[in-house]
């Protein structure tokens, strides 16, 4: 990241897709797994959210956990 690529139009356009498609397609996941097993399990299972994120994190993206991030 020592330099910024290139953004010319074939850039812009996968942006806007990863930007659009990523996040209305996990919404559309996120909202058909609610309507799947209900909005009170949904909710159960959003608390995992947080402590999901943190393991992958450490295991596969390298990120470093501290005491302090707790």
């Amino acid at each position: 990241w020592a330099t910024a690529p290139a953004l010319d139009w074939f850039g812009i356009g996968l942006m806007a897709f990863t930007v659009v498609f990523g996040t209305f397609g996990a919404y559309w996941l996120f909202l058909g797994g609610t309507q799947r097993c209900g909005a009170m399990r949904a909710t159960m299972l959003g608390t995992g959210d947080p402590v999901t994120a943190t393991i992958t994190g450490v295991l596969f993206a390298g990120a470093v956990f501290t005491p302090t991030d707790l």
